[in-house]
């Protein structure tokens, strides 16, 4: 069983604020006004902060600044957002592996090791 990660944050390519409040609203229940946000499911609450075009290249930084999530690390996250978005997903993968600078993709490609 994968220990829960104390925060989780992924980075999704070209992604609108209006899909990415209904994928958050297919797991949670959203509370707040964006960029701020108040999640809870099952009585785990977590404050999500988004920043848009956080990163150079289109990518906004979803942070969920607390584990009250249903994804146990950011690659289970990352690996959800693609499915219900169908946009690039990246995240660190240094939390599940040995490489601090290790970071992976998820796109129409599959799940990719990256240098980013």
């Amino acid at each position: 069983m994968t220990k829960h990660l104390p925060d989780i944050e992924i980075y999704i390519r070209y992604v609108s604020s209006e899909a990415l409040i209904s994928w958050l609203e297919s797991q949670f229940d959203v509370k707040g006004k964006f960029p701020c946000l108040t999640l809870t499911q099952e009585e785990k609450v977590t404050d999500c902060l988004i920043v848009s075009d956080a990163v150079e290249g289109g990518y906004t930084s979803v942070w969920f600044k607390s584990n009250g999530t249903p994804w146990s690390t950011d690659r289970d996250c990352a690996r959800d957002a693609y499915r219900y978005l169908k946009k690039e997903v990246r995240c660190n993968a240094s939390a599940t592996s040995n490489d601090s600078l290790q970071w992976l993709q998820f796109d129409e490609k599959g799940e990719i090791p990256i240098s980013w």
